[in-house]
């Protein structure tokens, strides 16, 4: 009798320790369901171009895809948001959508979509308000994938104000494992940007460090934790600790 009683007890415990679990897979499986039904919502809004319901639903989107960890319906969340930054006769929903993007918790996923219409280092017209906003969301997601694009646009780029942000957007990497290769990088656009001390500066340099000199600062800056204000502060600091950069960072 004794036995039976404890065998009761045990499947009750049992019975009680394996029903959280079971509610909390059918939870998941409703979130999963419950993204795949907005995701699909999206797509009918956006052909029929439904702007409120779009709205909304780009409201609603970081919650429902943080929420689950399906691949699969995490990326069509991430698609249909994409879709929207360019999307024809829906202007008004580029910047909501980037929004939404920026606030979703997998960079890599959301990079995938913003890089489509990231500013490039050859490109000869100056970043429209849209590429602009994604250097800015790049800058706040900070996807290890986008740190060589945003080097090169810093670098090479004969827009300036793209330039800027793509440095703005470097000195936030302030948790990557790389962020001593992009201060480096930094430092050595400012020793080539810099004006020269013994000789004039041409036209467009001196317009190229007007626009990138104190960005360039403000990035190491960022990076580091530091508060230098001169070019030369950078400079003589990385010859000083160049041996052991990691010293340059405070946290």
């Amino acid at each position: 009798m004794a036995r039976q009683s404890l065998g009761f007890l045990l499947a009750l415990l049992l019975a009680a320790s394996s029903a959280p679990k079971l509610a909390s897979a059918a939870d998941d499986k409703a979130d999963v369901e419950a993204a795949k039904k907005l995701a699909a919502d999206m797509a009918t809004a956006r052909k029929a171009k439904d702007v409120s319901a779009l709205e909304a639903s780009l409201k609603a989107l970081p919650g429902v895809h943080n929420s689950i960890e399906s691949k699969p319906a995490r990326g069509k969340l991430q698609k249909e948001a994409g879709a929207l930054i360019k999307a024809k006769g829906l202007d008004m929903l580029s910047d909501p959508a980037i929004a939404a993007l920026t606030a979703l918790n997998d960079a890599k996923g959301a990079y995938k979509q913003l890089k489509k219409y990231m500013p490039g280092p050859k490109d000869k017209k100056e970043a429209t308000a849209r590429g602009k906003s994604v250097l800015g969301a790049i800058g706040a997601l900070t996807p290890e994938s986008a740190i060589g694009p945003l080097s090169d646009l810093a670098e090479k780029s004969k827009d300036y104000g793209a330039g800027a942000l793509a440095i703005a957007a470097l000195g936030k990497y302030k948790a990557s494992k790389k962020r001593i290769e992009i201060l480096e990088s930094l430092v050595k656009l400012i020793s080539r940007f810099q004006p020269p001390k013994a000789a004039p500066m041409g036209v467009e340099a001196e317009k190229r460090w007007k626009a990138l000199g104190a960005p360039l600062i403000a990035a190491c800056n960022t990076l580091t934790s530091r508060q230098e204000t001169t070019p030369d502060a950078w400079l003589a600091l990385w010859k000083k600790h160049k041996k052991k950069p990691a010293a340059l960072f405070s946290e």
